[in-house]
């Protein structure tokens, strides 16, 4: 895919090191982790690629990937929202 392209993306966040789910677009899993709120709708998110809308690197994986392609993206923290800060 290339910058400009409107993308629409599932998506579930994960902590590797516990497996804990931070974020999802899948209301299943959001109940399943305990995320789910009264009134938030949870379906596929919506972005233009190269819009700086996403990380960086998230945004990279999806440029190399086909539609409708499904994919396991792993980020190291320096390259999502940084090391764990235990405050």
């Amino acid at each position: 895919m290339e910058k400009g392209v409107v993308v629409r993306i599932d998506y579930t966040g994960k902590d590797l090191s516990s497996g804990k789910v931070f974020d999802t677009t899948q209301p299943e899993i959001a109940k399943q982790a305990g995320l789910a709120h009264e009134g938030h709708e949870y379906a596929p998110l919506t972005v233009v690629l190269g819009n700086g809308e996403l990380l960086p690197s998230l945004e990279k994986a999806l440029m190399e990937m086909k539609e409708g392609e499904q994919k396991t993206i792993q980020l190291e923290p320096r390259d999502a929202f940084g090391e764990r800060n235990a405050e």
